[in-house]
């Protein structure tokens, strides 16, 4: 576009366009607004998260998961290449269908960890985030969840960094780094009302236990009546020291 005065602006097609004006994806058939686009996908900075690694987003994201779990087939949850700071543990994801999507990254050996990171401060001592049902004699397991490209720093601070209970048919690939106990947890929920057991899940795991010796990368559980099987691990990567690797 050239101006009165001769001076050339380049506007992109989202500049020039209204958020009300139907546009078609690359691939698909349906044409939809550019708001409705937008409105399918939240991040924890739409609820006031920094991701500065010092500030408690631990607020922000709850209100973030509370979100994600009433409406989880209406939207998908997104994590920046940020460092999201958490002074206590995080609110359960209870909801079946739940998708969070983040930049994969997580350095193993030396240096810093990269991509979208969930980190431990002092208060966080617990487990940081466990997706799991509620349960219940009449409760279901959670089915279609997914977490993928999540950095859990427990900072030789949190007990355990993920735990992911009841799931079926389910996409898991999480980087997970110095816990207290245990990185991941797979396990399976005490009372549901149809069987608890983890099955049919693609994983793909890294993790670290080097600086909180003592510690376990990941534990596969299970109980009397239901157990993790049938699923599939893509791939598993873990370096550990002065710690234990896998516990089944």
């Amino acid at each position: 576009m050239v101006l009165a005065d001769g001076r050339k602006v380049v506007l992109n097609e989202v500049n020039m366009m209204s958020t009300t004006t139907p546009i078609t994806a690359t691939g698909t058939i349906t044409a939809l607004t550019l708001q409705d686009h937008l409105a399918t996908i939240i991040t924890p900075e739409q609820f006031g998260a920094v991701g500065d690694g010092v500030t408690d987003d631990a607020t922000a994201l709850n209100l973030w998961i509370a979100a994600l779990n009433d409406l989880p087939t209406h939207f998908a949850g997104r994590l920046f290449a940020k460092i999201y700071a958490i002074n206590s543990p995080l609110s359960n994801i209870t909801s079946s269908g739940v998708q969070i999507y983040g930049a994969i990254g997580g350095n193993r050996d030396v240096g810093s960890y990269t991509g979208s990171i969930i980190k431990a401060l002092a208060g966080c001592t617990g487990t940081m985030l466990t997706v799991a049902p509620v349960e219940g004699a009449s409760a279901q397991a959670l089915n279609g969840n997914k977490m993928v490209g999540v950095t859990f720093d427990c900072n030789n601070i949190a007990s355990r960094g993920l735990i992911w209970k009841s799931v079926r048919h389910g996409e898991l690939d999480v980087f997970v780094a110095n816990a207290t106990t245990d990185g991941l947890t797979i396990d399976v929920a005490t009372t549901l009302g149809e069987a608890a057991d983890t099955q049919r899940n693609i994983i793909r795991y890294r993790g670290r236990q080097v600086e909180a010796p003592g510690g376990v990368s990941m534990r596969l559980k299970g109980n009397a009546t239901a157990n993790t099987s049938f699923n599939l691990f893509e791939s598993v990567s873990i370096l550990h020291k002065n710690a234990t690797a896998i516990v089944h």
